[in-house]
C-alpha cells in the first residue's frame, strides 16, 4: 500500500491495481471504497455493475492530472489518449482532496 500525494499533500492510502484481471474487476462488488485505486497504463474507465459513484482522474506522463470526472454507476469515460494512469475514489473524495486538472500526483 502506498500514499496518494496531491500537490505535495498526502491525502489517502492508495491501492495499486495491476494485472489484466485485477484491472477488469477494479472496484466491482464493493459497496464503498476508502482511499484511492490506482490503475497504471489505463486510458478509459467504466462503472458498469458498480454499486456507487466514483471520481476519476487521468494522469499524464508528467504526473499531472489532465482530466477529472465523476461517474454514477453504469457509465463510461471515453479513451483519454495522453493518460498513463487513472485514479479512482469514492464520489466526492477529489473535492475533499483538492484534486483537479493541473494537480501534481505522487505515489509514495
Amino acid at each position: 500500500m502506498s500514499w496518494l500525494i496531491v500537490d505535495g499533500n498526502p491525502v489517502a492510502s492508495a491501492e495499486n491495481i495491476d494485472g489484466t484481471l485485477k484491472k477488469m474487476v477494479g472496484l466491482l462488488g464493493k459497496k464503498d471504497f476508502d482511499g484511492a485505486a490506482v490503475f497504471k497504463r489505463v486510458k478509459s474507465i467504466h462503472t458498469v455493475g458498480m454499486k456507487f459513484g466514483i471520481d476519476v482522474a487521468f494522469v499524464d506522463k508528467e504526473d499531472k492530472v489532465i482530466k477529472v470526472c465523476s461517474l454514477k454507476p453504469n457509465r463510461f469515460v471515453l479513451y483519454v489518449p495522453k493518460a498513463k494512469m487513472a485514479i479512482e475514489a469514492e464520489e466526492g473524495a477529489f473535492f475533499r482532496w483538492s484534486l483537479k486538472p493541473g494537480s501534481k500526483i505522487e505515489l509514495k
